[in-house]
């Protein structure tokens, strides 16, 4: 009687473990989203800008740069990327040269010829909104996002020849002034701390003509597109 009475009480404990048992194997759902606990990002990143020099060749040359990148959770998918990057770079000087105007007309460059290069220091301070399409959270570890925004392009240095071989009129100026921003990219989470992003931008901004040139059927501005892709390295906190 007590040997029936065991097996029972063993039967019993044994379906009570795999009932107990089955609910906790079923609550453990891997999922491809993590929720992103940090809300703020700052490191340093390189950057090569493949720029356009505008109808004259004035602008500056394609050039590898760096500089710092931070992003600011505002709430939800949307966010405040904001950067600095220097460009050492250089840029053609060009002087005007006599011709018949209806040649000019058909090609600008027919009235220009380069001198040499100047150094070239550019500095870019950018603002935006950043979407991340996965929201505040990561699929497989990775982050993709959109942005837009707008900043200021300036001249950090420059040395050349300029000032000493022409005139005010012929003078190319890379001043301070408005740019703008679209792009994308994707922010690889290597561990909750430390990132790896990936960014690609189309920022486009106005490049100011010399009077001299005005007149060879040149407005007296061009606004002009460069390509930015940037690899940097982010710490999360």
């Amino acid at each position: 009687m007590e040997s029936k009475q065991a097996r029972l009480v063993g039967r019993l404990l044994l379906v009570a473990a795999l009932s107990s048992a089955v609910p906790v194997g079923g609550q453990q759902i891997s999922s491809p989203y993590e929720f992103v606990e940090r809300s703020q990002v700052i490191g340093p990143k390189v950057a090569y800008m493949v720029t356009s020099r505008g109808l004259l060749d004035l602008g500056p040359h394609s050039a590898p740069g760096f500089g710092v990148a931070y992003s600011l959770r505002l709430g939800g998918p949307f966010n405040l990327d904001a950067g600095f990057l220097v460009v050492p770079t250089r840029r053609t000087v060009m002087d005007t040269v006599p011709g018949d105007s209806a040649v000019l007309v058909d090609d600008p460059l027919a009235g220009v010829h380069p001198l040499g290069e100047h150094d070239l220091g550019v500095g870019l301070l950018t603002a935006g909104l950043r979407f991340d399409v996965t929201g505040p959270r990561t699929f497989h570890r990775v982050q993709p996002y959109v942005l837009f925004g707008g900043g200021l392009k300036f001249r950090l240095w420059e040395q050349g020849i300029e000032d000493v071989h022409l005139i005010a009129a012929n003078r190319f100026e890379f001043g301070r002034g408005f740019l703008g921003q679209i792009g994308g990219g994707l922010e690889w989470f290597l561990t909750d701390a430390l990132t790896l992003r990936l960014d690609a931008r189309d920022t486009f901004w106005k490049l100011n003509v010399p009077l001299a040139f005005q007149r060879y059927d040149v407005p007296e501005d061009e606004w002009v597109q460069n390509l930015e892709a940037s690899l940097g390295i982010g710490l999360r906190f």
